[in-house]
């Protein structure tokens, strides 16, 4: 950490008031950019882009975590379930053993051990990119908070 002499500290405070932003201020007084808005906030000189007390903060942006940019919980579990949920539960209507599941197929398990090696799965056509189909993603893919709702008919 270098210290700062009063002619820097005089410097600093002219270049500010003339205009110059910390980058260029920085790069005529070889220190780094940091450096000098840390002076400039210990001063009390201006606005550094620091957030003002009894100032709002700024809303945060929202993160998108989508496919074809939709949110996969909103469109699987919240406005958009009907739109997805376009054929009954299947019911495990022609159920498979895990050895004999293919990749498109529901991988939703059903009732019994775990480590049996008969349980059967779902193996219904699954959804676009998920290991269940249509109804157990709406199942599987809960937004948070929200209980787990049966598929409406």
């Amino acid at each position: 950490m270098t210290l700062w002499t009063e002619p820097q500290v005089e410097d600093l405070k002219v270049r500010w008031q003339d205009g110059q932003t910390c980058s260029e201020i920085s790069r005529a007084m070889l220190r780094t950019r940091n450096a000098i808005i840390g002076k400039l906030h210990r001063l009390g000189l201006g606005n550094t882009g620091a957030r003002q007390p009894g100032q709002p903060a700024a809303p945060k942006k929202r993160r998108r975590s989508s496919k074809n940019g939709i949110n996969l919980r909103r469109r699987i579990a919240g406005d958009y379930s009907e739109k997805i949920m376009v054929e009954e539960p299947s019911d495990f209507k022609n159920p498979k053993r895990l050895v004999e599941l293919k990749a498109r197929d529901c991988h939703w398990p059903g009732e019994g051990d775990g480590a049996d090696p008969n349980l059967l799965f779902c193996a219904a056509p699954a959804f676009d990119g998920y290991s269940y189909c249509a109804h157990h993603c709406a199942l599987a893919y809960v937004k948070p908070g929200a209980t787990p709702r049966a598929p409406r008919s």
